[in-house]
């Protein structure tokens, strides 16, 4: 069965997206965003004959659709949605929308991010030649100037802040003239996974190893707790850096295009 979701549901819907944090990152976190800006135009989910929720679809006012489903699931009803839909592009793990690939006639499709998983931390020096220091509450305004400077969206400083505060993350940067030039970052730890997120570095200051500095002093910290920890990223350069330390590629985001927009009333 599948119906609209709705505020009811919130708390289902979390648990179902927390199973495989790494896929859902962004999802997970534009739903954190809600609280301040509405970002979705409609949220369905599709549950099992134990009237469990077993699948996702989101459709954001951008007009982007997200799937994720958590186990086998009903193609027919979930396409039966999307086929109503005027949208642009849908966007899921590969593994998982495959049976949607082969039931819907998507204009195009693009393999985007790349998920990875730290195999086995690989720190060749070992010695901190940089003082690399702790984030805390009163850097978030200059990490935010930092990545302003790097990304074209980023989670409101709110959020950044109770992240802190509630200790479900944590980070590392380097700095200069008082400035963050560099910066990593984990987010939604649990007491077994973390995902690395938020990894930057100045445009004046690249090539220099200050992101891979900061990045082994996180990674480090979170594999002593016995943390598994995981990353997405897109940039090929930075993929390099990830599998020198011990990343290992385990799954790729995929967008599908809808550019005719089909609308069937």
């Amino acid at each position: 069965m599948i119906r609209n979701l709705t505020y009811k549901d919130n708390d289902k819907v979390m648990e179902l997206l927390k199973k495989n944090s790494i896929v859902n990152y962004f999802i997970i976190s534009t739903l954190e965003r809600e609280q301040y800006k509405k970002m979705f135009e409609e949220k369905w989910g599709q549950f099992n004959q134990q009237g469990e929720l077993i699948s996702v679809l989101f459709k954001r006012r951008s007009g982007t659709l997200q799937f994720y489903s958590s186990q086998d699931y009903d193609v027919e009803e979930i396409c039966s949605i999307i086929k109503r839909q005027n949208f642009s592009r849908l966007i899921g793990e590969k593994s998982i929308i495959n049976n949607l690939l082969n039931n819907y006639n998507f204009v195009k499709i693009e393999e985007s991010s790349f998920i990875s998983k730290l195999e086995r931390l690989n720190v060749k020096d070992k010695k901190e030649s940089l003082n690399i220091k702790p984030v805390t509450t009163k850097d978030i305004d200059k990490i935010i100037d930092l990545y302003s400077l790097v990304f074209t969206g980023f989670i409101p400083k709110q959020l950044m802040i109770e992240k802190y505060m509630k200790n479900t993350g944590r980070g590392y940067y380097i700095e200069d003239k008082g400035n963050i030039i560099s910066i990593a970052q984990s987010s939604y730890e649990t007491s077994n996974n973390a995902i690395i997120v938020g990894v930057a570095t100045h445009p004046d200051y690249r090539k220099k190893g200050f992101a891979t500095k900061c990045l082994i002093k996180l990674c480090t910290e979170l594999v002593r707790e016995g943390k598994i920890l995981y990353l997405q990223y897109d940039n090929l350069k930075a993929g390099n850096i990830y599998k020198e330390l011990g990343f290992k590629d385990i799954g790729k985001m995929v967008n599908c295009y809808n550019y005719s927009n089909p609308i069937t009333k």
